[in-house]
């Protein structure tokens, strides 16, 4: 029954609830903001009517960071660089929580030994993957879907950041907390499933509340600081003519530090596209 249930609660949000898109004006100027999700299930398209709204009312698309990037075979070493740790992964740990942090690789067929030398961050963004590939969640994201389709188009692309920036920010996190972030990360992977519809839900629904999910150390890092670096280049996209789709991922525009009210209170106004 629980099941049943939720599958309405959630074909609801798809075919008649409100977006994760929100269209942003000052002074004559406009811009679409849109949040993503980064993995996707192949039943989760077509995506909600808002982005096409968005998309066909713009002529330029950007994005977190370089989309083309991310399958560069040359990005993939900067990652195993930037993740790289003066410490091995046991003796960051305790023995209680390395013990579990390796529990949960054999359960998904990881090799812990193989991460040894690395931040506990690449670990557990590994883990995560491959327990949501395990659910099915194997299909391209909101950012590759719409980096295609703005190709396609012969739209402009444009990044908020270098991929080097992200993959900093990525680095480090937990880096100092080790023991903290490692349990905060395992718990969640227990709530993997129903924490990944929930958010599922929030996104196209456009629930603020329910996307404010991040732990605070998290928010501070992956959010707050890269939303202070892409406000200005938002103020600059809303002083043109060009019409821009910013495409990011949903988390980052809820909230206080959130890119919506930080853009309210620069004398925007906001309204969400249904």
């Amino acid at each position: 029954m629980m099941k049943s249930l939720l599958f309405i609660a959630i074909a609801w949000t798809t075919i008649y609830a409100q977006s994760s898109v929100w269209k942003v004006q000052k002074e004559g100027y406009t811009l679409y903001l849109a949040g993503t999700i980064h993995l996707l299930r192949s039943q989760d398209y077509p995506l909600p009517k808002a982005y096409e709204i968005a998309f066909k009312d713009t002529s330029v698309v950007a994005f977190e960071t370089d989309i083309s990037a991310l399958e560069d075979p040359a990005t993939a070493m900067l990652m195993l660089k930037a993740f790289q740790s003066k410490h091995n992964l046991a003796s960051s740990l305790s023995p209680k929580t390395f013990k579990r942090l390796d529990l949960a690789c054999q359960d998904m067929g990881i090799n812990i030994e193989h991460f040894n030398t690395f931040n506990p961050a690449m670990l557990l963004i590994s883990l995560m993957k491959e327990k949501l590939h395990a659910l099915g969640v194997d299909a391209q994201g909101v950012d590759e879907y719409y980096y295609q389709k703005a190709l396609n188009h012969n739209k402009k692309v444009l990044a908020l950041e270098s991929i080097e920036a992200q993959i900093s920010y990525l680095a480090q996190m937990g880096v100092g907390e080790e023991e903290a972030f490692v349990n905060y990360s395992l718990d969640e992977l227990i709530n993997i499933e129903t924490d990944y519809l929930t958010m599922l839900s929030a996104w196209r629904s456009g629930d603020e509340a329910k996307l404010q999910k991040d732990s605070p150390q998290m928010a501070k890092l992956l959010l707050d600081r890269r939303n202070s670096d892409w406000l200005p280049q938002l103020e600059q996209y809303l002083s043109t003519k060009e019409r821009e789709l910013v495409l990011v991922g949903a988390a980052h525009l809820v909230g206080n530090n959130g890119l919506l009210h930080s853009l309210e209170k620069l004398g925007c106004k906001i309204e969400k596209v249904n």
